[in-house]
């Protein structure tokens, strides 16, 4: 009876991979016959493959615990493709792999199981955790994570950002005060730019310029200042463009901080003029909440791209005493928010565990690791509370449990 029920599932998880890999499976076929050693976890067809080995290596460890292995026959995952062709990939009795395609044999290196061991592969099924044997917890449904994982835009919002404005000069008498009063802000705020420098980061105000300047030419300071205190007019330069100057004074300050890097045509030309203002920004809006939240072992960003669904990997709700448990929450938020996870005592409500972040805003996921969590065995809730300065708060619970070790003896 006991092995009815598990050829029963073992057709089960077959059935099941085989739908999820079909629309990889003759890219699968096609690398595995070729005996490579490692697999790469960003070409789809590659980590596919790696993902239908962690299957039969998860087949093999239920397998194990059901039956004596050396009565156990051989495991196998078939792999489906598009055109309707078979591939099979299966395991002997001393826990070698090989793929079997038109009635050949192809061993699949012992490298490539490794790697298919020890990390996770970008391609995720429901099935690559199953539940352990005294779990009380249903375990999650990766393609159910999948779906939730993704961030909603609720469109646009208004932000109030610091703006570079650029400044026209629409006569020959146009002072610096005569540009703060127009654009609401202090001379401070006016700005000068090198025509040559594409970037406003290289702005400067006239302090900073005439601070420069008192060091490498006390003339060119006593001019500057002058246009400062609005004493004299900024010259224009060309009068079709409006906005530049071509102040000898401005102009020969640029080319001595730059210590003659920009050559000497930096001279010749002209440098914009800009208001340093805080104006309200359009900007495209996230809905405010809590994505999704889960537990796992733990987590890398494979491509360096952030965090996606499969850079996480042993997703579940089941651990054992001395496993690592990571907390992921997906969030996002429109504003810089404070994210508070609280761990509960299933049974009593118990507080175990309490911790505040400040997290920033947009689209972003918060991890949390425990190499060891210090609470016995038994069932937790795990509660993100998301707020903002404003009041707003979003909030999302889910359940866990620590598993006690089961004994080897028997």
């Amino acid at each position: 009876m006991r092995t009815f029920t598990f050829l029963c599932c073992l057709l089960i998880c077959s059935v099941t991979y085989s739908q999820q890999w079909e629309t990889f499976g003759a890219g699968v076929i096609d690398f595995l016959m070729t005996n490579p050693k490692t697999a790469s976890k960003t070409n789809a067809a590659e980590a596919a493959a790696l993902s239908a080995i962690r299957a039969l290596l998860t087949i093999n460890a239920q397998r194990k615990h059901e039956v004596n292995v050396a009565s156990a026959g051989r495991d196998e995952i078939i792999i489906n493709t598009n055109s309707g062709t078979q591939a099979t990939i299966y395991s002997d009795n001393q826990g070698n792999l090989y793929l079997l395609s038109n009635g050949i044999i192809y061993p699949i290196a012992t490298s490539l199981v490794n790697q298919a061991k020890s990390e996770g592969t970008g391609f995720t099924a429901d099935t690559d955790n199953p539940k352990m044997n005294n779990a009380t917890l249903q375990q999650y449904s990766i393609s159910d994570l999948r779906e939730q994982y993704q961030f909603e835009m609720e469109g646009i919002h208004y932000v109030e950002k610091e703006t570079l404005l650029s400044c026209y000069l629409e006569n020959d008498y146009t002072t610096i005060e005569d540009l703060a009063l127009e654009f609401k802000v202090s001379p401070n705020d006016i700005y000068f730019v090198p025509f040559e420098e594409p970037s406003a980061s290289s702005a400067y105000n006239l302090p900073t310029l005439i601070l420069y300047a008192e060091k490498s030419n006390p003339l060119m300071a006593t001019e500057l200042n002058e246009i400062y205190l609005s004493k004299k007019p900024i010259p224009r330069g060309n009068p079709s463009i409006g906005y530049y100057t071509e102040e000898p004074a401005i102009m020969s300050t640029f080319l001595s901080m730059y210590d003659g890097k920009k050559s000497n045509s930096l001279t010749k030309s002209y440098s914009r003029i800009y208001a340093r203002k805080k104006v309200m920004t359009p900007e495209e809006g996230f809905k405010f909440g809590i994505v999704t939240t889960f537990t796992c072992n733990w987590a890398t960003d494979f491509d360096g791209k952030g965090y996606d669904l499969d850079d996480f990997q042993g997703i579940k709700r089941s651990f054992s005493e001395n496993e690592n448990i990571m907390f992921v929450v997906v969030y996002s938020s429109n504003y810089d928010a404070k994210l508070t996870l609280t761990i509960y005592e299933n049974k009593a409500g118990t507080v175990v565990f309490n911790e505040t972040a400040n997290v920033k805003k947009g689209g972003n996921v918060h991890t949390l690791q425990f190499n060891e969590i210090a609470s016995p065995p038994g069932v937790y809730i795990y509660n993100y509370k998301l707020n903002t300065p404003d009041g707003i708060t979003a909030t999302k619970s889910e359940k866990f449990e620590i598993l006690r070790e089961e004994s080897n003896d028997d």
